[in-house]
């Protein structure tokens, strides 16, 4: 199946050093040499092995399914993003919508002010599932994936990551190249409502094992279980520019930038991705906790990661939680 994924950023407010993340996507050779060659082979038995291996979908699969009773079409964005255009029958789900109430904050938080109120914070199950339920999703749901114009990958994969915490993983897929490709494709927008059906029933399945939390992180500092991957751009990662107060990164952890981790379109390409795991020290096999400044970014690294099979963590909390709740010591 194609492969590909397009995703933008919330107007939900960013702390500052968020909107400043615009570093260019970092240039990938096309050609690949004899180890990245076993690199792919070994990863893509995960991929088709996971329960990701069907998770990017094209538009013509889109169109071909989309007016099916089980699949449920979400346009990751926002009420006015929404009214302007989106997909015939999608229906709306913001960061609010899958957020803890008091995690979204104002632009430019005081770090003494974020003790205890994360970014983003996944908000509770009961609220999450009440939600989606009212967006007609049931147990039998086949949710796809698309993020509104303009925003960034990780807009649509935090969604992705909630719903996999909610244990619906293997049936949440991202449409290849969202909003763009479907209109290459030929296909149309709409600007009218979507009658959303009857109120569904879900059971959610919480799975606990795709977050990891501070003591999970200082753990992993201390072991070879698990190698902790920090996404966030190399000023950050070094030390040349801090957040909340801070400069430097979690101990051991790697630089893995998310802008390595899609083509110039927001795509995802197993090539490039093989790629940048691989140089950056990330081997098959190993075990990954993902972290960056609030919990945004490393989801597209967590989905990334899923793509190619590795058992791996999201440590929700991040950077911010960190440094503000004083977790443990950093390094530059």
């Amino acid at each position: 199946m194609p492969s590909g994924i397009s995703a933008r950023d919330p107007t939900l407010p960013f702390e500052k050093v968020l909107r400043t993340e615009n570093a260019p996507m970092i240039e990938r050779t096309r050609s690949l040499n004899r180890a990245t060659q076993l690199f792919t082979a070994v990863v893509l038995v995960g991929l088709v092995s996971s329960g990701y291996a069907q998770s990017l979908v094209d538009p013509a699969w889109l169109a071909e399914r989309m007016n099916e009773p089980d699949v449920v079409l979400l346009h990751v964005g926002t009420p006015s993003g929404y009214a302007r255009s989106h997909l015939p029958d999608a229906r709306l789900i913001t960061l609010a919508d899958v957020s803890a109430p008091e995690s979204l904050r104002g632009p430019d938080p005081r770090p003494e002010d974020l003790t205890g109120q994360l970014l983003f914070e996944i908000g509770d199950v009961e609220s999450l599932t009440r939600r989606l339920e009212a967006l007609g999703v049931t147990d039998g749901s086949e949710i796809v994936l698309y993020g509104e114009p303009d925003q960034p990958l990780p807009t649509t994969t935090r969604v992705a990551v909630v719903l996999d915490y909610l244990g619906l993983g293997d049936s949440v897929h991202l449409l290849n190249g969202g909003v763009d490709a479907w209109l290459a494709a030929g296909y149309e927008l709409s600007s009218s409502s979507t009658a959303v059906p009857a109120t569904g029933s879900l059971n959610v399945r919480r799975n606990d094992a795709l977050l990891a939390d501070s003591r999970d992180v200082a753990a992993a500092m201390n072991s070879s279980a698990y190698k902790i991957i920090d996404t966030r751009t190399p000023v950050f990662y070094n030390g040349e520019q801090g957040v909340f107060g801070k400069t430097g990164r979690i101990p051991g952890a790697v630089n893995l930038p998310i802008e390595g981790l899609a083509d110039d379109s927001g795509r995802f390409d197993e090539e490039q991705l093989t790629d940048a795991f691989q140089s950056a020290g990330i081997d098959p096999g190993d075990r990954l906790i993902i972290y960056c400044h609030v919990g945004m970014r490393a989801t597209q690294a967590v989905f990334a990661a899923k793509l190619l099979g590795f058992d791996v963590r999201l440590y929700d909390g991040s950077f911010q939680d960190w440094v503000t709740n004083n977790r443990g010591e950093i390094e530059q």
